[in-house]
């Protein structure tokens, strides 16, 4: 923002699978930065965190008001802080392919029990989502490696999250690419 309390406008476009792009049928001459939804949840955090209010504008730069759906995204401001869900777009699908109507189950989790592909029925619960918190503002990490005892390839998983005021900004679990015989491998 500036001194005289204009806002400061910078052309930028959100893009999908921007590696596709081809010269002169995609582009023309403007660079098209490509964002990761991480990026869309730090910055919906750091918006939280600091009471920010997130608006959207067209490429002409004309403001659009307050942003209320990104990249099928919903945005939700509280008091309390900001909450991110794709509720409306999952609706949108089942919808689309005929799905909406289906006997909703429960899955409860048991953390003993394998999971293999699902063959059964659609998974309808409540409107589950992140949520940001104005406070605490505190950048939180955790990561861990399971040596997969129950399954007979004995790849290890590893994983990882990073949390900030209070929802989650970052996760990966991926199974190891390598048989590890012992822990000093």
């Amino acid at each position: 923002m500036k001194v005289d309390g204009t806002v400061d406008k910078y052309k930028a476009r959100l893009v999908a699978k921007g590696y596709r792009h081809r010269e002169n049928v995609d582009f023309f001459d403007t660079y098209s930065p490509v964002t990761r939804v991480t990026s869309i949840r730090v910055l919906m955090s750091l918006a939280s965190v600091y009471n920010l209010v997130v608006h959207q504008m067209d490429f002409d730069m004309k403001d659009l008001g307050e942003a209320n759906v990104i990249l099928g995204i919903k945005i939700t401001r509280t008091e309390n802080g900001v909450s991110l869900d794709q509720f409306h777009y999952i609706e949108k699908i089942l919808k689309k392919y005929g799905y909406f109507d289906c006997k909703p189950a429960s899955t409860p989790y048991d953390p003993s029990v394998k999971l293999f592909k699902n063959t059964g029925n659609a998974v309808r619960g409540p409107n589950l989502g992140l949520h940001y918190e104005r406070f605490p503002a505190v950048l939180e990490g955790y990561s861990d490696a399971d040596w997969n005892t129950l399954s007979d390839d004995s790849k290890a998983t590893r994983g990882y999250i990073f949390s900030i005021a209070g929802g989650v900004l970052s996760w990966k679990s991926k199974k190891q690419t390598i048989l590890a015989q012992s822990t000093m491998e």
